[in-house]
């Protein structure tokens, strides 16, 4: 699956994650947090994540999936920029330069992370007087949701005092292998890997096609047809991106989910999303007679993955009943598309569907690249997939504190991509449920609209169960 996000990003698209972190700084002492102080716990953070200090290693031809390997130059100062908010200093114009951070593409030749700092955010409504920002840019292929947590943990005091506590352990270091070694593993990766596959191809698939069969069997209408297609899925234009985030309240989400037997937050999420999508799309005078579907990606690490970096992922598509206009109808909608693909993800196993992703050979993807398969199918496929990109991280329950510094808010960021083209990352941060949304500006111009549309859903869905209220 790393890999995979290499080969995606060689196509034209972007596969980064980035928490945006909003700071008072009126607690740090002397009541401003410096750029020494930011160097300072984020060299205390790459020390005890070692992605962050490695960099790729490349195999020649792309003959072999690339290593991580310590980068014996690296200098944490290269990572970082600052800049201060330009006139006029407000809110958009913030979330513009966050936007154009976002775009830039990480060097794939240094650790694959960056941070710009934002000061001056006086202007932005709802921040106090020398309140910043900092956006961290991580690449894909070295963090998924669960290293993002971990990094956000250990950057702040509240993480340093809980592994101050533990036992200090050896300074763990990503190492590449040597010239025979790497030969020696571009022969298994693909030769005998491509004979590897046979075994669980053999055993796997068989039961998947059974299992898929059945479910399609069950619901043949909707799974075999396409999503609909709406301005989110048709190609953009312009390469500029729009972002912008919801802030809504998570004790109110977990009572509304209260109301309905088995419902969870994700739904009520999913139920939010769709019901602001509706809103938008009818309000541009889109049809919303159809139900849409959403892609939302599912952790499926391991406890014994805890500290391997990297991704386990899996996917299910969820629908976005659009089409509804009763919110209850459309979360008790999200509930039973939700637990149907829940089931179908059980029945075959999304383990042994990622460990089949792992086990094509390296030069078998290079090839699809090289030929342009993957970025004349990217398009396509996304637009196959859904409407709209749903990912959830975990954040902080509690407040948190950097140097002192309170930490206001926490949002998501990631850039768009062309077929899916309304992306939107749910974190939740101490009491607050945040849904930022990620689009190019031809196909969502008017983000602050979309963000009213998400917050008006979320006031109608609390609206039709009147006992969540608090």
């Amino acid at each position: 699956m790393d890999s995979l996000f290499l080969y995606v990003e060689k196509a034209g698209y972007q596969i980064d994650i980035t928490p945006v972190f909003f700071y008072d700084p009126a607690g740090s002492k002397d009541g401003e947090l410096t750029h020494e102080q930011l160097l300072e716990r984020f060299h205390d953070t790459v020390e005890a994540v070692p992605a962050l200090r490695s960099r790729l290693e490349r195999v020649p031809f792309d003959l072999d999936n690339p290593y991580l390997a310590e980068d014996r130059n690296f200098r944490i100062e290269n990572h970082f920029s600052e800049v201060n908010l330009p006139a006029p200093g407000d809110a958009e114009t913030l979330r513009a330069v966050l936007a154009d951070f976002q775009t830039r593409p990480l060097d794939m030749d240094r650790p694959l992370w960056e941070v710009l700092i934002v000061r001056g955010l006086d202007n932005v409504e709802g921040m106090p007087a020398g309140a910043i920002a900092v956006a961290l840019k991580v690449h894909h292929v070295i963090a998924d949701g669960h290293t993002v947590v971990e990094i956000i943990s250990r950057l702040h005091d509240e993480g340093q005092s809980q592994a101050d506590d533990k036992a200090q352990k050896p300074r763990v270091e990503f190492r590449a292998p040597n010239y025979y070694d790497r030969l020696g593993q571009v022969l298994s990766n693909n030769l005998i890997g491509a004979l590897g596959m046979m075994n669980p191809l053999l055993n796997s698939l068989p039961r998947i096609g059974k299992t898929l069969l059945e479910t399609v069997s069950k619901d043949s209408d909707k799974l075999t047809r396409p999503p609909v297609s709406t301005r989110f899925n048709r190609k953009p234009e312009s390469k500029e991106f729009v972002w912008n985030f919801a802030s809504l309240d998570l004790a109110t989400a977990k009572r509304i989910s209260k109301q309905e037997t088995g419902a969870t937050i994700n739904d009520v999420v999913l139920t939010v999303i769709a019901g602001a999508m509706r809103d938008y799309m009818q309000a541009k005078g889109d049809r919303t007679d159809d139900c849409l579907r959403a892609m939302a990606p599912v952790n499926i690490r391991q406890e014994s993955q805890r500290n391997a970096g990297g991704n386990e992922v899996s996917f299910i598509l969820p629908d976005l009943p659009v089409q509804l206009a009763d919110p209850r109808e459309r979360l008790q909608a999200v509930m039973r598309s939700t637990g149907h693909n829940k089931k179908v993800a059980k029945d075959i196993d999304s383990r042994e569907v990622s460990n089949l992703m792992k086990s094509v050979p390296p030069a078998w993807m290079a090839s699809m690249r090289l030929m342009g398969i993957i970025e004349s199918t990217s398009h396509p496929l996304m637009q196959l997939v859904g409407n709209a990109l749903a990912t959830n991280v975990p954040g902080p329950a509690v407040p948190l504190h950097l140097k002192g510094a309170r930490l206001l808010n926490l949002a998501g960021m990631i850039v768009p991509t062309a077929g899916l083209g309304l992306h939107h990352v749910i974190v939740s941060y101490a009491g607050k449920l945040n849904i930022s949304m990620t689009a190019h500006r031809d196909i969502l111009p008017d983000p602050d609209f979309y963000r009213e549309c998400l917050e008006r859903s979320f006031e109608q869905l609390l609206e039709a169960y009147p006992d969540a209220a608090a």
